[in-house]
């Protein structure tokens, strides 16, 4: 799935999906998007998240593809995620931003506080090697719940969350952060580096897990 627009919006648990539910690799998500990119809450019924998706399914054997933006600035609010993501067997996909000015994650679910955010995991039924969550901006901010995931909670290595920011990386709020973790068998990887100034990069870090 490829999109080019100036502006998307993607509101009220609209995903776009190049996900498989069957035998066979998941494709690739790529947003070439001018200024703003927006993925808001969630669907008002089912409660499923807006977002990017590109996954494998639980019982299925394939490769997740990954989900790639280019924005001037990103917003993933309200329980929105960004998942690029194994359920079966075979390796997670990347989630590759690359945002000009702001990239923003904020808040949770209002149903069932599941985090806002962009991740790379390996589910707790999948086998398989995590990919990366890979943001490069001028400035972050993950807020109030919101969170980057490279992490396994199957059978496999997680993959590493790399932050290229250029001068400030803002962390806030309960349970926010950036993890690569791991929860059975394998090897968490790292939250690798940020290129701010080291006085800008950081502002209330509330969680920064290497975990193993």
């Amino acid at each position: 799935m490829q999109i080019s627009a100036r502006n998307l919006e993607v509101l009220d648990g609209a995903q776009l999906s190049a996900s498989t539910f069957g035998l066979g690799n998941a494709g690739d998500v790529i947003l070439e998007i001018e200024e703003l990119a927006r993925f808001a809450g969630v669907d008002p019924i089912d409660g499923n998240p807006s977002g990017a998706f590109s996954r494998t399914d639980s019982d299925e054997e394939g490769q997740g593809g990954d989900v790639q933006i280019s924005a001037r600035n990103l917003e993933v609010v309200d329980g929105a995620q960004l998942s690029a993501s194994t359920f079966g067997s075979g390796d997670a996909g990347d989630v590759i931003l690359e945002i000009e000015e702001l990239a923003q994650f904020a808040g949770v679910d209002p149903n069932d506080g599941s985090s806002s955010g962009a991740f790379s995991n390996i589910d707790r039924d999948g086998v398989g090697t995590g990919g990366n969550v890979q943001i490069s901006a001028r400035n972050l901010e993950v807020l109030d719940g919101a969170e980057l995931s490279a992490s396994t909670f199957g059978a496999g290595n997680a993959g590493s969350v790399i932050l290229e920011i250029e001068e400030l990386a803002h962390f806030a709020g309960s349970s926010s952060g950036a993890s690569s973790r791991i929860q059975e068998n394998g090897k968490g990887c790292k939250i690798a580096r940020t290129s701010a100034p080291e006085s800008r990069q950081l502002r209330q870090v509330n969680r920064m897990n290497l975990g193993t």
